[in-house]
């Protein structure tokens, strides 16, 4: 049998008739970094009180989702943190200006980030994730791009113990209009 694609040009196929072909597979974060839509953002603290949000991240883009690929936490003392769906506006806190993975990059996030202090301002919402973690540590709340948040949606983590702190979230933008 012969098979040939569009251009007429003969197409590779096993002896079952099936089109052999070959493909390219990349991480999600790999492309969304190439196209200039990979960032970071962390938010250093000493919280004051139990149960303070000290990171919050809000998706301003009017025609991309944002997509939470990482999340890493550190601290002094033994804590929780927790990832809460959160609506609100954020203050208390410093603005955060992510900054782009591709190194020369000059495309900025359109989002809304704030830390470095404790958030207020916010109610919470359903509990997305939780990581125990022991003093002077740090670890992954796995996530694993499975946070999703479309236009005007935020998420919050808040840390459950008092003592310095570390977050850092590492997103990119995903739109349809890549594919």
């Amino acid at each position: 049998m012969k098979i040939e694609g569009f251009n007429g040009k003969a197409i590779n196929a096993d002896s079952h008739g099936r089109v052999l072909t070959r493909g390219f597979v990349s991480a999600e974060c790999a492309d969304a970094a190439m196209k200039k839509k990979l960032y970071s953002l962390t938010s250093s603290y000493t919280t004051s009180g139990g149960d303070e949000e000290i990171i919050y991240l809000k998706n301003d883009s009017t025609t991309d989702l944002l997509v939470v690929d990482h999340i890493m936490v550190g601290t002094a003392v033994n804590a929780v943190f927790t990832i809460y769906q959160v609506t609100g506006t954020a203050g208390g806190a410093s603005a955060i200006t992510p900054v782009n993975m591709y190194h020369t990059a000059t495309e900025t996030a359109s989002v809304t980030a704030t830390g470095d202090a404790s958030v207020t301002g916010l109610t919470l919402g359903s509990v997305l994730g939780k990581r125990r973690v022991l003093a002077n540590y740090s670890d992954d709340i796995p996530v694993m791009g499975h946070i999703i948040l479309p236009q005007n949606t935020a998420i919050a983590i808040s840390n459950s113990a008092t003592g310095a702190c570390e977050c850092t979230i590492t997103f990119h933008f995903d739109s349809l209009e890549d594919e």
